[in-house]
Protein backbone atom coordinates (compact mmCIF):
# COMPACT_ATOMS: atom_id res chain seq x y z
CA UNK A 1 0.00 0.00 0.00
CA UNK A 2 2.73 2.80 0.62
CA UNK A 3 4.38 1.74 -2.44
CA UNK A 4 1.29 2.44 -4.14
CA UNK A 5 1.28 5.73 -2.46
CA UNK A 6 4.74 6.55 -3.23
CA UNK A 7 3.92 5.32 -7.04
CA UNK A 8 1.48 8.07 -7.16
CA UNK A 9 4.18 10.91 -7.40
CA UNK A 10 7.17 9.17 -9.29
CA UNK A 11 6.39 10.54 -13.00
CA UNK A 12 3.57 12.62 -12.90
CA UNK A 13 5.44 15.80 -13.19
CA UNK A 14 9.00 15.72 -15.21
CA UNK A 15 11.69 16.92 -12.84
CA UNK A 16 11.93 21.29 -13.10
CA UNK A 17 15.23 21.38 -14.77
CA UNK A 18 13.94 19.22 -17.70
CA UNK A 19 10.66 21.35 -17.67
CA UNK A 20 12.77 24.22 -17.92
CA UNK A 21 15.00 22.67 -20.66
CA UNK A 22 12.30 21.68 -22.61
CA UNK A 23 11.01 25.12 -22.89
CA UNK A 24 14.10 26.26 -23.95
CA UNK A 25 14.35 23.90 -26.54
CA UNK A 26 10.88 24.43 -28.06
CA UNK A 27 12.23 27.66 -29.57
CA UNK A 28 14.88 26.20 -31.25
CA UNK A 29 12.87 25.48 -34.70
CA UNK A 30 15.53 24.00 -36.70
CA UNK A 31 16.58 21.40 -34.01
CA UNK A 32 12.80 20.25 -33.50
CA UNK A 33 12.57 20.01 -37.51
CA UNK A 34 15.52 18.09 -37.60
CA UNK A 35 15.14 15.86 -34.78
CA UNK A 36 11.01 14.83 -36.46
CA UNK A 37 12.61 14.62 -39.90
CA UNK A 38 15.05 12.11 -38.37
CA UNK A 39 12.18 10.85 -36.68
CA UNK A 40 9.64 10.82 -39.50
CA UNK A 41 12.51 9.25 -41.66
CA UNK A 42 13.31 6.25 -39.21
CA UNK A 43 9.66 5.58 -38.72
CA UNK A 44 8.79 5.44 -42.62
CA UNK A 45 11.76 2.75 -42.76
CA UNK A 46 10.99 0.40 -40.04
CA UNK A 47 7.28 0.53 -41.55
CA UNK A 48 8.15 -0.31 -45.10
CA UNK A 49 10.61 -3.03 -43.86
CA UNK A 50 7.91 -4.69 -42.16
CA UNK A 51 5.20 -4.11 -44.32
CA UNK A 52 7.87 -5.79 -46.68
CA UNK A 53 9.04 -8.29 -44.78
CA UNK A 54 5.14 -9.90 -44.29
CA UNK A 55 4.12 -9.29 -48.16
CA UNK A 56 7.13 -11.97 -48.96
CA UNK A 57 5.70 -13.86 -46.16
CA UNK A 58 2.58 -13.87 -47.84
CA UNK A 59 4.09 -14.69 -51.43
CA UNK A 60 5.56 -17.73 -50.30
CA UNK A 61 2.15 -18.49 -48.87
CA UNK A 62 1.75 -18.15 -45.36
CA UNK A 63 -1.41 -16.71 -44.03
CA UNK A 64 -0.17 -13.44 -43.68
CA UNK A 65 -1.07 -9.80 -44.74
CA UNK A 66 -1.03 -6.32 -44.58
CA UNK A 67 -2.33 -3.06 -45.13
CA UNK A 68 0.11 -0.55 -46.65
CA UNK A 69 1.38 2.07 -44.16
CA UNK A 70 0.19 5.80 -44.78
CA UNK A 71 0.89 7.67 -41.82
CA UNK A 72 1.46 6.00 -38.33
CA UNK A 73 3.72 4.02 -35.70
CA UNK A 74 1.00 1.15 -36.53
CA UNK A 75 0.88 -1.74 -39.35
CA UNK A 76 -2.63 -3.40 -39.75
CA UNK A 77 -1.64 -7.21 -40.19
CA UNK A 78 -3.60 -10.06 -41.17
CA UNK A 79 -2.90 -13.45 -39.18
CA UNK A 80 -5.09 -15.82 -40.93
CA UNK A 81 -4.28 -19.24 -39.12
CA UNK A 82 -7.33 -20.35 -37.60
CA UNK A 83 -8.13 -24.19 -38.23
CA UNK A 84 -4.71 -24.75 -38.75
CA UNK A 85 -2.41 -27.68 -36.85
CA UNK A 86 0.94 -26.77 -35.09
CA UNK A 87 3.59 -29.19 -35.56
CA UNK A 88 2.59 -30.87 -31.75
CA UNK A 89 -0.90 -31.33 -33.32
CA UNK A 90 -2.77 -28.63 -31.50
CA UNK A 91 -5.79 -27.40 -34.29
CA UNK A 92 -5.87 -23.72 -33.58
CA UNK A 93 -9.87 -23.34 -33.23
CA UNK A 94 -9.51 -19.62 -32.30
CA UNK A 95 -8.15 -16.04 -33.19
CA UNK A 96 -7.49 -16.19 -29.44
CA UNK A 97 -5.75 -19.11 -29.86
CA UNK A 98 -3.81 -17.66 -32.85
CA UNK A 99 -2.72 -14.79 -30.89
CA UNK A 100 -1.39 -17.19 -28.22
CA UNK A 101 0.39 -19.10 -30.28
CA UNK A 102 2.05 -16.45 -32.07
CA UNK A 103 3.53 -14.71 -28.44
CA UNK A 104 4.21 -18.17 -27.61
CA UNK A 105 5.96 -19.56 -31.27
CA UNK A 106 6.90 -16.32 -32.94
CA UNK A 107 7.76 -14.47 -29.15
CA UNK A 108 5.05 -11.55 -31.52
CA UNK A 109 2.99 -9.45 -29.36
CA UNK A 110 0.06 -8.38 -31.53
CA UNK A 111 -3.17 -6.23 -30.08
CA UNK A 112 -6.47 -7.91 -32.11
CA UNK A 113 -8.64 -6.22 -33.74
CA UNK A 114 -11.32 -6.85 -31.52
CA UNK A 115 -9.88 -4.79 -28.96
CA UNK A 116 -11.05 -1.81 -30.96
CA UNK A 117 -14.58 -3.42 -31.62
CA UNK A 118 -14.19 -5.97 -34.59
CA UNK A 119 -15.71 -9.35 -33.42
CA UNK A 120 -13.54 -11.77 -31.79
CA UNK A 121 -12.75 -13.99 -34.88
CA UNK A 122 -11.44 -10.74 -36.79
CA UNK A 123 -7.98 -11.92 -38.18
CA UNK A 124 -6.68 -8.42 -38.15
CA UNK A 125 -4.17 -6.91 -35.75
CA UNK A 126 -2.57 -3.53 -34.79
CA UNK A 127 1.30 -4.12 -34.69
CA UNK A 128 3.41 -0.48 -33.20
CA UNK A 129 6.59 -0.11 -34.77
CA UNK A 130 7.02 2.82 -31.93
CA UNK A 131 9.89 1.26 -30.32
CA UNK A 132 11.32 -1.76 -32.66
CA UNK A 133 14.86 -1.52 -33.18
CA UNK A 134 15.66 -2.06 -36.73
CA UNK A 135 18.00 -4.10 -36.05
CA UNK A 136 15.54 -6.56 -34.66
CA UNK A 137 13.29 -6.51 -37.79
CA UNK A 138 15.21 -9.44 -39.40
CA UNK A 139 15.01 -11.87 -36.86
CA UNK A 140 11.22 -10.68 -35.96
CA UNK A 141 10.15 -11.77 -39.50
CA UNK A 142 12.43 -15.30 -39.32
CA UNK A 143 10.75 -15.91 -36.26
CA UNK A 144 7.06 -15.60 -37.37
CA UNK A 145 7.98 -17.38 -40.88
CA UNK A 146 9.40 -20.05 -38.53
CA UNK A 147 6.22 -20.70 -36.58
CA UNK A 148 3.77 -19.99 -39.06
CA UNK A 149 5.68 -22.42 -41.86
CA UNK A 150 5.29 -25.67 -39.92
CA UNK A 151 1.43 -25.40 -39.60
CA UNK A 152 -0.96 -27.25 -41.63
Amino acid sequence: QKMKQIMTHIGAWAPMAEQKALAVYLHNKPAIENYLSHYKKEIEERLSTIYNGLIELKKIGLPVDAIKPEAAIYLTVKIDAVGKTTPDGKVLSSQAEVTAFLLDAAGLALVPFYAFGAAASSPWYRMSIGTCKKEEIASMLQQLRNALQPLH
